[in-house]
Parts: C-alpha cells; structure tokens; sequence
C-alpha cells in the first residue's frame, strides 16, 4: 500500500510553508531596518567624536607629555621640562614708583635703530634663547640617561 499525498493536502503543505516564509520576510525587513538605524547612529557618534576631537575646552587636563604641532612636525615637551622652562623666566620687575612714573611721561626720545640699547637687547635675547636650547637639552640627555639605567 502505497499512500500518495492528495493535492489537498500538497496545497495545504505550500500553504503553511508560504505562511512561514512570509513571516520570515517580515522578520528579516524589520531586523534589516533596525539594522540601519544602528548604523545611522554610529554614523551620528563618529561625527560628533570627530567634531570634539577637532577642538574642545576644558577646566583642567592632565598630560605626561604636552605636543603641540602636526604629527610630522610637532613639538612635544615634558613636565620637567617645562618647569625648567618656568625656571628661566625672569622674575617681574617690581612696579615703577612715582618719580619712573613721571620720568617714563616725560617726552621720549626719538628711537634710532641700532642704539646700543637695542643691540644689548638684542644680544640678551638670543643668550636666553640658546640658555634655554641648552637647558632644554640637558633634561633630555638627563631623562634618556635615567631611562637607560
């Protein structure tokens, strides 16, 4: 006895797996649209963390090292050498008293370039600069000689 499927019942077999498969379709659209909105969403965070990262303001930071400049060409200092760098600075001078005050308001002299005033100051400037090459300098030399040990 052989039995054979009527087509009643092949037609119901169709019926039922349509009716899955329609569900399945649904299924697939509505996660395939949630889908989208998540990505949307990173799409969204990756703009504004780019935006932030372009420029941002804060109170206070913390940082071992400060660099300043383009990746190819920056300027990166450490905290000790900054504080050498404080530590250079010339102290401010104290406030003029009264009778600078009324020297300063008398009527100046008119500038000649070249003074030896100017070439003084000129030559002072550059002494501080290379000072401050030099101090820069042995921190590194003494930070790099400190890690190796």
């Amino acid at each position: 006895l052989s039995i054979s499927p009527t087509p009643l019942a092949i037609e119901e077999d169709v019926s039922v797996f349509q009716g899955m498969v329609d569900t399945l379709t649904i299924a697939v659209k509505a996660l395939e649209a949630r889908v989208d909105e998540v990505f949307s969403s990173l799409a969204e965070i990756k703009q504004t963390m780019v935006a932030w990262a372009e420029e941002f303001t804060t109170k206070k930071s913390h940082q071992e090292t400060v660099c300043v400049g383009a990746a190819d060409n920056e300027t990166c200092l450490s905290k000790d050498q900054i504080d050498a760098l404080v530590k250079m600075l010339p102290s401010p001078s104290p406030s003029p008293t009264s009778l600078e005050t009324a020297a300063a308001s008398a009527e100046p002299e008119p500038a000649v370039a070249g003074t030896s005033t100017e070439i003084q100051e000129s030559e002072e400037a550059s002494s501080s600069a290379s000072t401050i090459e030099d101090a820069l300098l042995n921190e590194n030399t003494a930070t790099s000689s400190a890690t190796t040990q």
